[in-house]
């Protein structure tokens, strides 16, 4: 369970005349990213390990947070203040500038890359940050610790490996500057929180399907890396988890069972193909279940997109 350590960084200043929050920014290791607004209740706090991996593995993808870890080589970009000067010599500041900070990470590579720009977008993220001592900067939203709104989130298109130098994958956050002081907020983790990991995807790969038998022979592999699953989970692909349906109505049809075939490490799904819901031109769509039905089914930590069977032999 984490230890819940909150504080608003204002209320720190003014009761303690501590400097800010207690979060050393040198020391920045990571961030978790929301497709909405994310404010955590008082239970969420208590069991914060618990509530980001469960958010991270949400069955609906608009509650999901995003974890990016492993941050290196930060690039603090963030703007002056604006000031006028007035003809008589006079100054007044006019605005704040805004946090802009760059973030390269090696953990997850090219395939981290390629999801994190499918978030990119001028307003609609927000953010949390930590810190390598696992302190994590947030915001004071009436009270209650909240994730930060970003005017950018960007997920750079990455450089190449000069030989040199790996290849760069950096990561965009420009924010506001009173989420980051006047209102800022922080929690003290207590726990490692580069080991919120997120959801894999599962890639189906067809080899065969025959209209006239319903028998479809399938690859389970990993979307990023392309490894086989076969080793680890041919007990665990069952019809609990591996659906059928007619793309065109809907309808459910019934997988009545799934076989390994270890010589080749692939799956025979077979379907009812008497199944009064069955397309008359056989085009079928094979689906699993959320996130939560594949952890209950011994697959934790994974989701996988529908795939079409396409008639290959009749």
């Amino acid at each position: 369970m984490a230890v819940l350590h909150q504080l608003n960084c204002a209320t720190n200043r003014k009761n303690t005349g501590y400097g800010g929050c207690p979060v050393d920014w040198k020391l920045i290791a990571g961030a978790f990213i929301f497709d909405n607004p994310k404010v955590f209740s008082a239970a969420e706090l208590a069991n914060f390990q618990a509530t980001l991996q469960n958010l991270a593995w949400s069955d609906t993808k608009a509650n999901r947070c995003y974890p990016i870890s492993q941050f290196v080589n930060p690039t603090d970009g963030t703007e002056d203040p604006t000031i006028q000067t007035f003809a008589d010599g006079s100054k007044s500041k006019v605005k704040d500038g805004v946090f802009d900070w760059k973030f390269q990470f090696t953990a997850g590579g090219f395939c981290l890359l390629q999801a994190l720009r499918t978030h990119n977008a001028n307003n609609g993220v927000w953010a949390l940050f930590y810190d390598k001592n696992n302190k994590v900067l947030g915001y004071n939203n009436g009270g209650n610790f909240a994730a930060i709104p970003l005017q950018i989130f960007d997920a750079e298109p990455w450089k190449m490996n000069t030989g040199s130098a790996v290849a760069v994958y950096q990561v965009h956050f420009v924010f506001g500057t009173n989420y980051g002081v006047d209102t800022a907020d922080y929690t003290d983790a207590g726990f490692d929180l580069s080991s919120i990991v997120g959801l894999q995807d599962i890639k189906t790969i067809v080899n065969g399907f025959n209209q006239a038998t319903g028998m479809a022979n399938v690859s389970f592999i990993t979307e990023c890396g392309g490894s086989n699953l076969f080793d680890l989970y041919s007990a665990d692909f069952t019809p609990a988890i591996i659906k059928a349906l007619n793309p065109y109505t809907g309808g459910d049809i019934t997988v009545t069972a799934v076989a390994p075939i270890a010589g080749n490490k692939t799956f025979n799904v077979q379907l009812n193909h008497a199944d009064p819901d069955w397309p008359p031109d056989g085009n079928v769509q094979l689906y699993m279940g959320a996130p939560s039905a594949l952890a209950a089914a011994g697959l934790p930590g994974y989701e996988a997109e529908p795939v079409f069977l396409e008639v290959t032999s009749s």
